[in-house]
């Protein structure tokens, strides 16, 4: 689970099909008025599934969104909620590699199709840095993690920063503090420690730069607690998690 704002819960499940997202929108609304709204990204129609979660744990369907770009699909469609809620974000991982930018309607949880900007590369994993001001990306297949700006009007520029990795990147999120990116390299056992400039964007190796794990484990997702003290790490192929 994940935190910010207004929002107590964000909730990312990834499956061969595409990415669950759990956003809670209730900036200008008081509290009894606040929905939680769920995101499923569906690589095979290439859409979004918007679901509104109830107070009892049921989910009712809300629209399916498509997004736009090449009609052949991707593997996957990984899904971000900007920190502001304003704003979701679809990587598309079939050519040419696009994130696709939508609004969110914060009373309904519905999707408006803002534009789109390019990716490096087919991305597994697509997340905002804590301003909201940069898209942070990784490449299983590229075995890379990159660096977009994100502009004014909430469309991504093209990369500014592509840092090669160890096989199947796979996870990359910045801490709570904004001052650290972490990211996973499935192949390569790995945890990378990334200092990050929150006002350029720029991403530096830490001291030590990264982490190991037992051979074999494959990290691939990471999630932070909410003051920041722990950090989670799920390890799919030996099914363990970690806590650092």
């Amino acid at each position: 689970m994940k935190w910010g704002g207004t929002v107590r819960a964000r909730a990312r499940l990834e499956a061969v099909f595409g990415v669950a997202l759990l956003l809670e929108t209730g900036l200008l609304m008081s509290s009894a008025d606040a929905a939680t709204f769920v995101y499923v990204g569906n690589a095979d129609s290439q859409e979004v599934g918007v679901l509104e979660l109830k107070s009892n744990g049921d989910l009712t369907p809300v629209e399916t969104k498509a997004v736009p770009g090449p009609a052949k699909p991707g593997s996957s469609l990984p899904l971000a909620v900007s920190p502001d809620k304003k704003r979701l974000y679809a990587g598309l991982r079939n050519e040419p590699y696009s994130v696709v930018t939508f609004t969110v309607d914060a009373r309904t949880g519905k999707l408006t199709p803002l534009g789109s900007g390019p990716l490096a590369d087919s991305m597994a994993y697509v997340a905002t840095d804590r301003s909201g001001k940069f898209l942070l990306s990784a490449s299983y297949g590229g075995n890379k993690v990159t660096v977009n700006p994100i502009g004014p009007d909430g469309i991504a520029q093209p990369a500014q920063q592509i840092m090669a990795t160890e096989p199947n990147a796979h996870c990359i999120v910045a801490d709570p503090s904004n001052r650290y990116v972490l990211h996973t390299s499935l192949g390569g056992d790995l945890v990378y420690v990334e200092k990050f400039d929150a006002k350029t964007g720029k991403l530096a190796p830490s001291d030590p730069p990264n982490v190991s794990v037992k051979a074999k484990a494959g990290p691939r997702h990471l999630v932070f607690a909410p003051k920041g003290k722990f950090v989670y790490l799920l390890n799919e192929l030996d099914a363990s998690i970690y806590v650092f």
